[in-house]
């Protein structure tokens, strides 16, 4: 399988767009995070926003959404997994860089540290 064809797969099982797909490859490059944890991050984000929006995520699940003051209709409103990642890192560069590790503790993210504060990526 060709490198193209590797990247318009993980997008569309990502469900973004190839060029949003490769920001996020570069980003995860410069904070030294592997190809496989950036994938496996926006999936789980992708599951918990599922649950978060249907209603099914236990209160345990959804208390790291709520220490970042992110309400259920915010995630929702988010048009795919890079778009709420984006969200949770707008929501997490306003908090102490303890409170930061604990929530993405808590999510089980390593993609916060390729998030960072929110980029332009326009």
């Amino acid at each position: 399988m060709s490198f193209a064809d590797s990247v318009e797969q993980t997008a569309k099982r990502l469900q973004i767009g190839t060029d949003e797909l490769q920001l996020w490859t570069a980003a995860a490059r410069e904070a030294d995070v592997p190809q496989e944890a950036l994938t496996a991050g926006l999936v789980e984000i992708k599951k918990k926003n599922g649950r978060i929006c249907s209603g099914l995520m236990r209160a345990r699940e959804a208390r790291p959404f709520q220490l970042l003051g992110l309400s259920r209709e915010e995630m929702a409103q988010a048009k795919d997994a890079s778009a709420q990642l984006l969200l949770i890192a707008d929501a997490m560069s306003k908090k102490s860089p303890a409170e930061r590790k604990g929530i993405a503790e808590r999510l089980n993210l390593v993609l916060v540290a390729v998030a960072g504060p929110r980029r332009n990526r326009n």
